[in-house]
């Protein structure tokens, strides 16, 4: 067996190969592979997919991958606080359903708002009682015991439990935020 070459043809030659399929059986794309008739990026190679899921009924198919951002903010589950802030960013990586986000809040001053501090997230998770898996926090809000950010199933919502002794679990309340505090974290969920 040998070689094939697949290149793009113009005025009748050959101007640049765009794929080789060697004569062990490998598959060299020099561009961009669509899925779900999306259009190639034309920003490099890669695989594209597009911007919706090209669902699919196999597990084992990975018909959905994406990177973004979204503005994270402190909500509260009563009433919402105002609140200004020095800095904030959020990244994420959906990887088919698995989500994992990276992002950050730092606090200049707040007023008003109660209940339950958390933090919208651009996914609704998974309606599984075992999706509550906690994630990784730097904060320098006031709590007592040690604090975990998590969210709960079937919502866009990310808490902030402390866990104090054996099981027993307090939430951060809106008054938590205080002036001049940050807190970094990294979740990961599944949808």
């Amino acid at each position: 067996m040998s070689t094939l070459k697949v290149s793009n043809i113009q005025n009748g030659s050959a101007t640049n190969i765009a794929m080789v399929l060697d004569t062990a059986g490998t598959v060299k794309a020099y561009s961009t592979i669509s899925v779900g008739n999306v259009t190639p990026s034309s920003s490099g190679a890669g695989i594209t997919f597009p911007a919706t899921a090209s669902a699919s009924s196999d597990a084992n198919t990975l018909d959905d991958y994406e990177e973004g951002t979204f503005t994270p903010a402190f909500k509260g589950s009563t009433s919402d606080p105002t609140v200004s802030y020095n800095w904030r960013y959020g990244y994420y990586t959906k990887i088919g359903n698995q989500v994992t986000l990276w992002f950050g809040l730092n606090t200049s001053s707040y007023s008003g708002g109660s209940g339950n501090l958390y933090v919208s997230l651009p996914f609704v998770s998974a309606n599984r009682a075992d999706n509550r898996a906690p994630g990784s926090i730097r904060a320098t809000m006031t709590f007592t015991g040690q604090l975990a950010p998590y969210n709960y199933e079937n919502t866009a919502e990310c808490y902030f439990g402390t866990f104090t002794s054996g099981s027993a679990t307090a939430f951060l309340t809106v008054s938590a935020i205080g002036a001049s505090n940050s807190v970094q974290i990294v979740l990961t969920y599944t949808v």
